[in-house]
């Protein structure tokens, strides 16, 4: 039979054993693992936009800068690189089962920020705009202040799309000019080729839209609007490209030729104003490609239902 004083340290150390266990197992039980279903935000969450700079290399017969602003592509690792920064700052364990789908081992507690998180992100791309952008040219004496109601005249250039609240979205209605920029004479005897060198042109508006950024108001919202006019005519002349080649009786023989080449009058777009829902409303004013005529942007923006 064991003394009191035995028996008393032999129950502390039970009691201890079990008090230490008990949260263990509580915490144990407490951990599950979920799937995750994230594959309709690779379409809501946009992708960066990159836009470079190319010099020309033909001085001579490019005296403009081509601006090349490349389309958004998908980007296929920026949910993994959301779910990793979720996954850190929680301190869960997930791991990537398919493209937008994961496996996350965590407490009922930290499932439940996750998902409030996830949740929270969706929202931000859930308030959607159908804006109607038109230009169309008026005479320069006529031209309307910005934030007039637009009267469109013909013609008129008219383009919908849907955009997400504060989201920006790329607006491209362009047309390609391809025109030949060089001619590398290729001599050979009795004849005088050319290997030509070709190159595009672009004509059109290229901008960035941005719905909704600004304070909203009772029946209305932000709009804000950045990019360029573009207009390609084919006209311009080079000078004279010639070529010498040998004829058959041993004589020199020199040909000539020009190039047709392309001007590119460019106008610059920026505008930001509030704007009426269901309001044509004039955005900006542009200096119009001839004398006496001016260009008129204006949108019109529908708000969505969920």
């Amino acid at each position: 039979m064991l003394c009191p004083h035995i028996s008393k340290i032999l129950l502390l150390t039970t009691l201890a054993a079990t008090l230490t266990a008990t949260p263990a197992a509580t915490a144990q039980e407490s951990w599950s693992w979920k799937l995750y279903d994230l594959r309709d935000l690779i379409g809501l969450i946009p992708p960066t936009m990159s836009v470079k700079e190319e010099p020309s290399h033909i001085a001579q017969m490019r005296p403009y800068t081509t601006t090349e602003q490349t389309a958004p592509k998908p980007d296929k690792e920026i949910l993994d690189k959301l779910m990793d920064k979720l996954c850190t700052v929680l301190a869960v364990d997930g791991t990537r089962l398919f493209a937008g789908v994961y496996g996350i081992q965590a407490e009922d507690i930290q499932h439940a920020l996750l998902l409030r998180t996830l949740e929270e992100i969706r929202a931000l791309y859930a308030e959607r705009y159908e804006v109607e952008i038109a230009w169309f040219t008026a005479a320069a004496d006529q031209a309307p202040a910005v934030g007039d109601v637009a009267t469109p005249v013909n013609p008129m250039h008219l383009h919908r799309l849907v955009a997400t609240r504060r989201t920006p979205t790329p607006l491209e209605v362009i047309t390609q000019y391809a025109y030949v920029s060089d001619l590398q004479a290729v001599v050979a005897t009795g004849a005088v080729a050319h290997d030509p060198e070709i190159e595009t042109a672009e004509g059109g508006l290229r901008a960035s839209i941005l719905i909704g950024a600004g304070q909203e108001k009772e029946g209305a919202t932000t709009i804000q609007i950045v990019g360029e006019l573009r207009r390609v005519v084919m006209g311009k002349m080079s000078g004279p490209l010639t070529g010498t080649s040998t004829g058959s009786a041993g004589s020199s023989e020199t040909s000539s030729m020009q190039l047709e080449l392309p001007i590119v009058s460019v106008r610059s777009v920026r505008s930001d104003i509030h704007i009426e829902y269901g309001k044509p409303t004039v955005l900006g004013v542009l200096d119009g490609f001839d004398d006496g005529q001016c260009f008129v942007l204006a949108a019109s923006v529908r708000r969505l239902d969920g």
